[in-house]
């Protein structure tokens, strides 16, 4: 079987603010796939695009192997959309039983199958007993999960959540959880948006960091995390040599006025002349050989190649160059500290 969800430039603009910017998703049948990002980072606009309720501006995207904008009917029938805001507004006279019975009908669920299929789903999600109360009576976690069953009636091949555990207190969060846990266990596809780390963190195989519209960054929990561990240690590697150098410096020059004019003065071509704005392969010559001479350039590099690529073939090299920079600081550094204090001992 081919990709659940398919996207190439996905885009969306609204009027000149383009909320969705050249999107490319790859999701596998079976995957929890998470869209993580802060509120207004493109996410819910994605999912209504995927969704056929919006129509993208660029780019396209096949869902279930059906283009979203061409074979639309044929998308809805193999979706189920369970969006942020979910409202009893319409429904405060029936209860979730009615209220899924009437989804059921709309989704075209057979009548001989109909009471028995709300019946499995609302046992799913935990409200069985409370199926028989009125939805105004429900609390915002029960009607989360009554949203829930209802995106479950028809058997989708793709369940998409948009936030589902906005506003839920801790204990519905986590029993939200293990319902989309238990659906993915059975071999069902997941797109899920949300803003919590910790959830993405949870449930997530794999998840795209959208912000602007754009993603950049994507891959396993694991190794997005394991990549930001390696970026500190580049951070760490960077305060290393910066202060070794620092400190070989200060044993060198004669007064405190002294190196505070050294490293005021020195501060900004250090920057300027490393890749933090410009990368490497835009420099002359000559300015990229005097960058590849400075500590500060690997450093971002290293942390450039880890948010972009993730842990790619650049980030060692970058890493090894950072180490051997600060090993030789490091050791000019002290030399120059143990030369000065034997001086003042004599």
């Amino acid at each position: 079987m081919g990709l659940i969800i398919e996207t190439d430039r996905l885009s969306r603009a609204f009027g000149d603010h383009p909320a969705v910017d050249g999107l490319a998703l790859a999701i596998a049948p079976g995957e929890i796939f998470g869209l993580l990002g802060p509120n207004g980072a493109g996410k819910t606009t994605t999912i209504r695009m995927l969704s056929t309720l919006l129509p993208p501006s660029g780019g396209t995207a096949r869902v279930c192997g059906f283009d979203v904008v061409r074979a639309a009917g044929e998308v809805r029938r193999r979706i189920g959309y369970v969006p942020q805001q979910v409202s009893p507004m319409g429904h405060y006279l029936l209860t979730g039983r009615e209220k899924a019975e009437i989804e059921a009908a709309l989704y075209h669920v057979p009548r001989r199958r109909l009471k028995a299929r709300v019946g499995e789903v609302l046992e799913l999600v935990g409200l069985t007993e409370s199926a028989g109360r009125l939805v105004q009576e429900y609390s915002g976690g029960m009607q989360k999960r009554l949203e829930l069953a209802c995106g479950l009636l028809h058997e989708p091949e793709l369940l998409i959540l948009d936030e589902p555990t906005l506003g839920l207190d801790v204990w519905s969060r986590h029993h939200m959880w293990d319902h989309i846990r238990s659906l993915c266990d059975e071999g069902m596809t997941v797109l899920l948006a949300t803003n919590y780390m910790d959830e993405a963190d949870r449930l997530c195989d794999r998840l795209a960091i959208i912000d602007h519209g754009r993603q950049v960054a994507g891959g396993t929990p694991a190794g997005l995390k394991a990549a930001l561990l390696a970026i500190l240690v580049a951070a760490g590697l960077l305060t290393l040599a910066l202060t070794a150098t620092a400190m070989a410096l200060a044993c060198a020059v004669p007064s405190h006025g002294t190196f505070f004019a050294i490293t005021g003065f020195a501060s900004l071509p250090l920057l300027f002349m490393s890749n933090a704005f410009v990368p490497l392969s835009a420099m002359l010559g000559w300015m990229e050989a005097v960058a590849r001479l400075n500590p500060l350039t690997y450093a971002i590099e290293a942390m450039r190649l880890l948010v972009l690529q993730g842990w790619s073939g650049g980030v060692p090299v970058s890493l090894a160059a950072l180490v051997l920079a600060s090993a030789l600081l490091l050791t000019v550094g002290a030399w120059q500290f143990a030369r000065q204090t034997s001086h003042r001992v004599t």
